[in-house]
């Protein structure tokens, strides 16, 4: 009944245990990692290009508005030097900005996921943690909000933002096996070892 429970909670099969057991990754939890990568690096590439274009739009009204109609280079290179860099660092303070974090969208597209699988045996203990998170209203206003969430420790490996409904399936002091990637902590199987002393 247990291994049912553990199963269901941690959406793992038989299949994918046995192969955690050799020291792999089931296909079947590799596709699942990967289409989760994929969802993730096409949030974030579409995140670049809207920078880019919101840059884009931010830049050509700064121009219109400061180079007499129509906009030309010979309109913008008539200017007086004073407006002219005044003009050069309106659009070049933001697409210093909208730049880098471009660059930072774009690298976490281009690094390909390592999925290293780890384990960890021993007696489970589940911690409530107090978190702040700061928060701002509709009306500009900011506030901080405190929460509780549980870790699962197992040994020194500590599982952040565990479901509470976790509690219910494995019992605090049992000991239990652990698969998880090495990078994120994310559990990929879980097995029951013994009850705990």
């Amino acid at each position: 009944m247990l291994a049912v429970e553990l199963r269901n909670f941690f959406k793992f099969d038989e299949s994918d245990l046995t192969e955690n057991r050799a020291g792999k990754i089931s296909s079947k939890q590799l596709d699942a990692l990967i289409t989760e990568e994929k969802k993730v690096k096409r949030f974030y590439a579409r995140l670049a290009v809207v920078l880019v274009l919101g840059y884009l739009a931010l830049a050509y009204a700064i121009l219109k508005s400061a180079v007499p109609a129509p906009l030309t280079l010979e309109h913008i290179f008539s200017l007086k030097s004073s407006d002219l860099t005044q003009l050069l660092i309106g659009i070049g303070v933001p697409g210093l900005i909208f730049g880098i974090f471009v660059a930072i969208f774009v690298g976490v597209v281009r690094v390909k996921g390592q999925y290293v699988l780890d384990k960890v045996e021993g007696e489970v203990n589940f911690v409530k943690v107090e978190k702040t998170t700061r928060t701002k209203s509709a009306s500009g206003s900011s506030y901080t909000r405190t929460f509780q969430v549980y870790e699962l420790r197992v040994g020194k490996v500590k599982f952040h933002d565990v479901k509470e409904e976790l509690l219910n399936v494995m019992r605090e002091g049992d000991v239990y096996g652990i698969y998880y990637l090495k990078d994120t902590s994310n559990i990929l199987s879980v097995e029951f070892i013994s009850k705990g002393k």
